[in-house]
This record gives C-alpha cells, sequence and structure tokens, in this order.
C-alpha cells in the first residue's frame, strides 16, 4: 500500500461501479466482529466507510498500525480468538500477509493484512425469510469489492486520488 490513511483519503473510496452508495465515513476505536469478538483498537489510524445498496449494506474498516511487526500482533490475536459463532472459515497465510475469509450472523466478510495495514470488509447477505440467506450473492459482491480495492491501496496521490469514478 502506498501513502498514509487519512479520513480524506478514505472519504474519496468509491464502489459507484458495484452500485453501492457511500453512507459515511468514520474513525473507530474498536473492531467489532460478530461471532470472533470485540477488539479495542490503540492506534490512531483506523476507520470505517459504509456502502448500501437497496437489499444489502456492505463495512470496509481499514487500520494502519505503526509497524509491519504490530499489524501481525494484532492478526495472531484475532486469529486466536473463539471461532465458534462463523461458519465456513478459510484462513490463508501468504508470508508478508493473510487473509481470512468466513461468514458469521448474516455476513460474509474477509480480513487480511499485509505490511501496515489492515483491511476488514463484510457484506450483508440478502435474506430470503427468517433464517435463510443468499450467500453466493454476498460472496460474489464482497469478491468485487475486494478487487476495487486494489486501487485504493496502489494508488497514492495526495492532492487527487481517483478511486472506481
Amino acid at each position: 500500500p502506498l501513502g498514509d490513511l487519512d479520513e480524506k483519503r478514505l472519504k474519496k473510496l468509491s464502489l459507484k461501479e458495484l452500485d453501492l452508495v457511500k453512507g459515511g465515513v468514520r474513525e473507530i476505536h474498536n473492531l467489532a466482529i460478530d461471532g470472533i469478538g470485540n477488539f479495542p483498537l490503540t492506534i490512531e489510524k483506523a476507520w470505517q466507510a459504509d456502502f448500501h445498496t437497496t437489499f444489502r449494506k456492505v463495512f470496509v474498516r481499514i487500520l494502519q498500525f505503526k509497524s509491519p511487526e504490530e499489524t501481525e500482533r494484532f492478526w495472531l490475536e484475532l486469529s486466536e480468538a473463539s471461532t465458534k459463532e462463523i461458519s465456513r472459515s478459510i484462513q490463508i497465510n501468504l508470508g508478508d500477509g493473510a487473509h481470512w475469509y468466513f461468514r458469521h450472523d448474516d455476513f460474509a466478510g474477509v480480513m487480511w493484512y499485509r505490511d501496515r495495514w489492515f483491511t476488514f470488509i463484510d457484506v450483508e447477505a440478502a435474506s430470503l425469510g427468517e433464517k435463510h440467506r443468499v450467500w453466493f450473492e454476498a460472496e460474489n459482491l464482497r469478491g468485487r469489492v475486494i478487487e476495487e480495492m486494489e486501487s485504493f491501496y496502489t494508488t497514492y496521490d495526495p492532492e487527487e486520488i481517483h478511486l472506481g469514478n
């Protein structure tokens, strides 16, 4: 990832190509992951961007740590937490980072880290009644959001950042 994380940069994140409307950007002080736990954050750069369509919500949370070692310690803390409440959990370690795909409650989530950056994307699954969800569409949208996020991490111009329109 290039540059540093700040509110101005995250506000420029656009997922219009995916028909997602941005609801807002806010600073966060804890990372709550249903089914895994609530993790207080002691870092200065932690933000959440909310998006929505008519049928679902998408949350993008991005944390920037001071060092790759600090990011890895946070990842280990998450990995060691109880995962009784999640399903379809797959963790992939890549040497200089890792990914974790899973389902929890009504969301398809993915977390990953690399270097000083940690990202968590949560996509709501559409409801077909009280106990039935459309997981395929949520997981497909999750994959498309990951692809769009690539430009967020590889494009950095402090004056002007163009992300997905």
